[in-house]
């Protein structure tokens, strides 16, 4: 292979790490509000007081204050499909990193 395929090679791999980490974060970020919503009503303790408004889950709560905001909520089977895309997006991230460590063994590679 010569230097300037290489090359096109470790940038190709460079974007997919770029792309793997982007939608790892995403996967992230959707269990992060899932979380931080079964722990708000977990420590409220208020499941029984959940209401439905324009397909929104809501608690009522007492004047001027908030109502907190449950879209993060993933069902049983939204569940299992997010933790299997992170575990498919790790492996193919760390894959990719394996890849890229290969071809560029002298490239300083911050956190992979």
């Amino acid at each position: 292979m010569s230097e300037h395929e290489k090359e096109l090679q470790i940038g190709r791999v460079v974007e997919e790490v770029a792309r793997l980490q982007g939608e790892l974060n995403h996967v992230n970020e959707k269990l992060g509000r899932a979380f931080t919503a079964y722990s708000y009503l977990a420590q409220q303790n208020a499941w029984s007081q959940l209401r439905v408004h324009n397909d929104q889950l809501l608690i009522p709560q007492p004047p001027r204050q908030p109502l907190p905001q449950f879209d993060g909520i993933l069902g049983y089977h939204e569940l299992v499909n997010v933790v299997k895309e992170k575990q498919r997006l790790s492996e193919e991230l760390q894959t990719a990193k394996q890849r890229l460590r290969e071809l560029a063994p002298n490239l300083l590679l911050q956190g992979f």
